[in-house]
């Protein structure tokens, strides 16, 4: 703030001192480069550079833009990956609706086909038990027709025999009761469904079933069994009969489905050797605690690719056959845990199929010995 003049004067004195005539040396010049001041009072925030104290945007968006343009740029890749993710969502869903609507369809679908099998399976087991009850009426219902025809007779008589009379009434209700057991036998089947707990004697489920398919001449060929001792296993008896008649009458009927000429050969060559077209066989294999019951039939030799069609399920051999006899085969099996198994015979031993069913045998020592513990229990018990 001093005068002009006084600041020239000031000036050029500076200017015309001789350095030697300083204590120090030093001569005064002009400043042409002030780089380094302005850097200095920029960093101090003073001077020129005083407004930097004060916040503004302008400053602010000055100082900060890298660190803005590297946040957009990062806000702007998220948006693009989650648009990409929601594509990829949407796709995602909408082919899992489409994998869930055809499996819903296939289930559906899967639900109608075993519908439509349980029933011709309930068909099936229906007439197999409409077979075998009505052979087991037919004998009561005989003798009931035999006895009203007799007490008829007597009747008529003008002093019939009391003695007589009460026989025939005694024997019509006793065949009355009977009649009235199987009944309730099939009553209880319908309703309760099978009872695969009890303890069943599988040679003479298998000698009851035989006989009954020879004397109503259901059999074309003839069978000889093989069975000389009980075996007790545990199942439903209804169920293990419908299995046996299954068996003897696939096996039939393969015989059956052979060429007539080929046929007649066989069961002579077989006739010859004292061998019958059908065998059944109810054994026990002690080593295994099992208790088999096979069922052969001579025939033609079975391929491989014959047999392995065998054991698919619902498959038939017969020219119009269902597999429904197999297929109940499978499924009394498999709710009684046994195994069941098929074996072509070699042409040395006559051809044909043998199939075999395996039961787990019931210890009858363990369940007398358990049964008399129990009453033992029973009688100290207070």
């Amino acid at each position: 703030h001093t005068p002009p003049i006084l600041t020239r004067h000031v000036a050029t004195a500076l200017l015309s001192l001789d350095p030697k005539s300083t204590p120090s040396g030093f001569e005064v010049s002009f400043a042409t480069d002030y780089a380094r001041v302005n850097d200095l009072l920029k960093t101090l925030r003073i001077g020129p550079y005083a407004y930097l104290r004060e916040w503004t945007l302008r400053g602010f968006l000055k100082v900060s833009w890298p660190f803005l343009m590297l946040a957009a740029a990062l806000a702007f890749a998220w948006i693009l990956h989650w648009l990409r993710l929601e594509t990829l969502v949407r796709q995602r869903t909408a082919e899992l609706e489409k994998a869930w609507d055809r499996e819903r369809i296939a289930e559906v679908q899967a639900r109608k086909a075993a519908d439509k099998l349980d029933r011709m399976h309930c068909v099936s087991v229906v007439g197999e038990l409409s077979s075998i009850f009505a052979h087991e009426l037919g004998q009561p219902l005989s003798v009931m027709r035999y006895l009203t025809r007799s007490l008829g007779v007597l009747m008529k008589k003008p002093d019939p025999d009391r003695k007589l009379v009460e026989e025939c009434v005694g024997g019509l209700q006793k065949q009355i009761t009977h009649a009235a057991e199987i009944l309730e036998r099939v009553r209880k089947y319908a309703k309760q469904g099978a009872k695969r707990g009890q303890n069943i004697d599988l040679t003479a489920v298998v000698r009851d079933a035989l006989s009954e398919l020879e004397e109503s001449r259901r059999l074309t060929h003839a069978a000889v069994l093989d069975a000389p001792d009980p075996i007790m296993i545990q199942g439903d008896p209804v169920e293990l009969r419908i299995l046996v008649r299954n068996l003897l009458k696939n096996a039939d009927e393969a015989l059956c489905a052979m060429p007539d000429d080929e046929r007649e050969s066989l069961l002579l060559r077989l006739s010859r050797l004292g061998i019958a077209p059908i065998r059944i066989t109810v054994k026990r294999i002690a080593a295994q605690e099992r208790a088999e019951l096979s069922v052969e039939n001579s025939g033609s030799v079975l391929s491989s690719e014959a047999l392995s069609r065998l054991t698919e399920s619902g498959r038939s051999e017969k020219e119009n056959g269902l597999g429904l006899g197999l297929l109940i085969c499978r499924s009394i099996v498999e709710r009684h845990l046994a195994k069941l198994s098929f074996e072509a015979i070699a042409a040395e031993a006559g051809g044909g199929l043998k199939v075999c069913v395996s039961f787990a045998v019931v210890d009858m020592t363990h369940q007398i010995h358990h049964h008399s513990e129990n009453q033992k229990n029973d009688a100290v018990a207070p």
